[in-house]
């Protein structure tokens, strides 16, 4: 086991102690965040409001720290990168948009699970908000209702089907 540890990045990185974590983004970030699993039948975003919680399999989206940045045209923030919006981030990673970006965009493994790992997710867009269209999506609960808002503010015309498993 010793020589398979010590093998890790083809033996230029050298390890103490040798069994030491190889890769640590997902120990060594606080905050709260957003995990998903690498493959998913569909999306699988998970809030996690522990700003303590680690994580040491899948993806994590962090949120930057909020600055005071006064410009001439006032606030240029998306509305979506602050932090009180990350229940709403969820929903639309959670969302049948999502599902179809990763269809169209991502590898899949056997069983029809496609890969949400960070190379695919990452050139994912989401619009900008009105503060009116935020509070409208926060009130949604239904799965169908959320897809369905979501295709209007994407003007996309896709089927919207039952992503409850």
């Amino acid at each position: 086991m010793k020589e398979e540890l010590l093998a890790r990045d083809k033996g230029k990185i050298k390890y103490n102690p040798f069994y030491a974590w190889g890769r640590t983004q997902g120990l060594t970030r606080f905050g709260k965040k957003i995990l998903n699993p690498t493959f998913s039948q569909y999306p699988r975003f998970l809030v996690v409001e522990d700003e303590d919680a680690l994580f040491t399999n899948g993806y994590g989206i962090f949120f930057k720290e909020p600055k005071k940045e006064c410009t001439l045209f006032g606030d240029e923030k998306h509305t979506l990168s602050k932090i009180e919006n990350i229940d709403i981030v969820q929903k639309v990673l959670n969302s049948e948009i999502m599902h179809y970006y990763i269809s169209k965009t991502s590898v899949s493994i056997d069983g029809g699970y496609p890969c949400y790992q960070k190379n695919f997710i990452e050139k994912f867009t989401i619009p900008e908000f009105s503060n009116k269209e935020v509070s409208e999506l926060r009130s949604l609960s239904n799965q169908k209702d959320i897809n369905l808002f979501l295709a209007d503010k994407y003007q996309v015309n896709l089927l919207v089907p039952n992503l409850s498993v």
